[in-house]
Parts: structure tokens; C-alpha cells; sequence
């Protein structure tokens, strides 16, 4: 069953010293979410814990009143001979570098190369100058868009040496959802039909548990959960008679497979960016154990489609560790669709 779960942040995201925050669109990442996940279901005892290799999420990304927004696509902007922008010009291809998300529409123009929504003077509306929506889908939803959808959340910190008592201050860096202004968060999850109880009650435990670093003082951690089964995303369902599907999305970090590699998915027209993901083993207090680097594309991705499914699943433990695997979840959510190649 695919589910998109809504949930309101009561507390920053912490994200850590040595990420691609700047040119990533996740508030947190899949790999990140899916560990959390099934580290609390060890935790009681719950039957997804055994479904690590088959449980499929999305990263973390905003949403305000009901308008969702997606990773911004690693394509090239489609334009014609007179793309413009807001306010009648031509388009600036570095203001349009900062721009992280879009919404269901901007992303259907972006993929299939449709340049009317990044032509017309005054369709598009900016968010925060973060987040790209046509008027049609923003102005129903409320007459003060937000200012920002997620803020950088900086707090002064410090640590100390247990022997010699040292201090040494740092700032803790971390995202914060703008929910003041009624932003809230959301994820995408493939799960088995038969354990849709456990997982609604395992998402209600993380969210007091809370997700990434620093959550002993409160970070990650979220309520007001909403469950909203089999969403109707257009991109999960394709109209009958289109071509069939030369290309994915993605809307997760994406790890391929050496078969994929193998068999062209990295090949143009692909378009992606890639992040290095590292950490400590979540174990005993105290572990000295660090994981298995693993170079993974990041979410906006855009990949030859060589299968059914896309990404794996990877046993990320030192050679000296043998206490338990370790996984790191590299499976694709990806959304299929077709775009003529050149």
C-alpha cells in the first residue's frame, strides 16, 4: 500500500556538520528515514523490523495546505525562444539555481518538456524564493503564501571533555520547518498491505523518538501524524495510451545496482548529483564503529528506467563487525514517465 504521511515538526531536524544541505532538496534524507524507522521497530518489537530489504520510503519534503512539493529535477529548464519569468523577462538561469522544490504541475512541465508554465508572464508564483508553483495551485490555498517553507536553525552549543573538563563551543546546525505559518512536512511509503497497522503505530512512536542527531534534547521530533492511503498521485498512474516509460524520477537517494550501471540507467539523457553517505553505528553507548561510505545520487534525479524497480538495499558494517548487519537503504522511489529522447 503507498501512503503519504503528514506530520508537524515540534522541533528542527538536526543535519549534521558534513552534508549537501545547500544543493539538497530533503529536509531528511530516505536512507536516514528508513533507519529510523526500523531501528524503533527493533525497538518494540514490531514485524517491519524484518522488513528492512523491502520497505520502500521518500525522503522528507514540505507542504502547505495541501500543495506538496517535490525535489527539483536535475533536467535543464524547458524553454522556448521566449521563456519568461515573473515579472516579463528573460529567465535567470542562476536564480533558478536556487530554487529547491516545485510543485505537482511545475514538475509534470519540467519532466515532460512542456516550456508553457516558464513562459507566460505572471503563471508562476515564488515561495520564499525556494519554491516554484503555478498561480492556479497556489492562490486557492490561502491569499499569503508563506515566506519560507524550511529555515536554517542555528543554536550555540558546547561540549565537554570528560577528563579534563575543556570546553569547546560549537553550533548545532539544523532545519526547521516553517509550521508558524501552517508548513508542514511529508514523506511517501511502500508498504506491505498486511503490516499497515504496525507501520502506523511504528511512524507514531518516531515521532516521539524523532528522527536524525541530537534527539536526547528534543530534535526530530513530530505529531498531528496524518496516514493518507494510496494518495492520488498522477505520476504513479499514467493516462492509458502514453507512451510507455523511458525515464524515472526520483524522489529518494538512489543507490543502483552494478546490473543497472551495467544495463545504461546512469547514461544519458540521465541527469543526477551524487552525495557521500557515511555515520556511526547506532549500537551499545560508546561504539567506535563507523559505516561503510557509500556514494549515492541524490533526490531530483532523472534515470534511464532499465527495470521494475530500481536501487538496492546494502549491508554497510566494517569487515570487523559482525553483531548484526547494517543496512543502508539505497531503493529508488522513483515516478516513472516518458519524455521523446533527442
Amino acid at each position: 500500500m503507498l501512503y503519504r504521511v503528514i506530520l508537524e515538526p515540534t522541533a528542527p531536524f538536526y543535519i549534521g556538520h558534513n552534508t549537501h544541505a545547500r544543493k539538497s532538496a530533503a529536509i531528511v534524507h530516505s536512507d536516514t528515514l528508513h533507519a529510523a524507522l526500523i531501528d524503533v521497530a527493533a525497538l518494540i518489537g514490531s514485524p517491519l523490523k524484518d522488513a528492512a530489504p523491502n520497505l520502500r520510503v521518500s525522503s522528507l519534503f514540505p507542504c502547505w495546505n495541501g500543495l506538496y512539493f517535490y525535489p527539483k529535477p536535475y533536467l535543464p529548464v524547458p524553454q522556448s525562444e521566449q521563456t519568461t519569468q515573473m515579472d516579463g523577462t528573460n529567465v535567470d538561469r542562476k536564480r533558478m539555481k536556487s530554487i529547491r522544490w516545485v510543485s505537482e504541475k511545475i514538475l509534470e512541465a519540467w519532466l515532460t518538456g512542456d516550456p508553457a508554465p516558464f513562459q507566460n508572464h505572471g503563471v508562476l508564483k515564488d515561495i520564499g524564493g525556494e519554491a516554484l508553483a503555478l498561480a492556479e495551485e497556489a492562490s486557492p490555498r490561502g491569499h499569503l503564501l508563506p515566506q519560507k517553507l524550511v529555515m536554517r536553525s542555528l543554536a550555540p552549543a558546547v561540549t565537554v571533555d570528560r577528563i579534563s573538563s575543556r570546553t569547546t563551543p560549537y553550533e548545532r546546525r539544523g532545519v526547521r520547518v516553517n509550521t508558524r505559518e501552517g508548513v508542514k512536512a511529508y514523506f511517501l511509503a511502500d508498504v506491505p498491505d498486511s503490516l499497515k497497522a504496525d507501520f502506523e503505530n511504528l511512524v507514531d512512536v518516531l515521532g516521539i523518538q524523532g528522527i536524525g542527531g541530537e534527539r536526547t534534547i528534543g530534535y526530530g521530533a513530530f505529531h498531528n501524524t496524518e496516514f493518507e492511503p494510496n494518495p492520488p498521485i498522477p505520476w504513479l498512474a499514467p493516462a492509458p495510451g502514453t507512451p510507455p516509460p523511458n525515464l524515472f524520477y526520483t524522489v529518494s537517494l538512489y543507490l543502483p545496482s552494478l546490473d543497472e550501471v551495467t544495463k545504461g540507467a546512469l547514461d544519458e539523457p540521465a541527469a543526477y548529483d551524487c552525495t557521500l553517505r557515511e555515520g556511526w553505528i547506532h549500537d551499545i553507548a560508546g561504539t567506535t564503529t563507523f559505516k561503510k561510505s557509500t556514494r549515492m545520487c541524490l533526490e531530483g534525479g532523472v534515470f534511464r528506467k532499465v527495470a521494475d524497480s530500481h536501487g538496492e538495499v546494502r549491508d554497510v558494517r566494517p569487515e570487523d563487525f559482525s553483531a548484526h548487519p547494517v543496512w543502508r537503504s539505497g531503493r529508488a522511489f522513483e515516478f516513472f514517465f516518458n519524455r521523446p529522447e533527442n
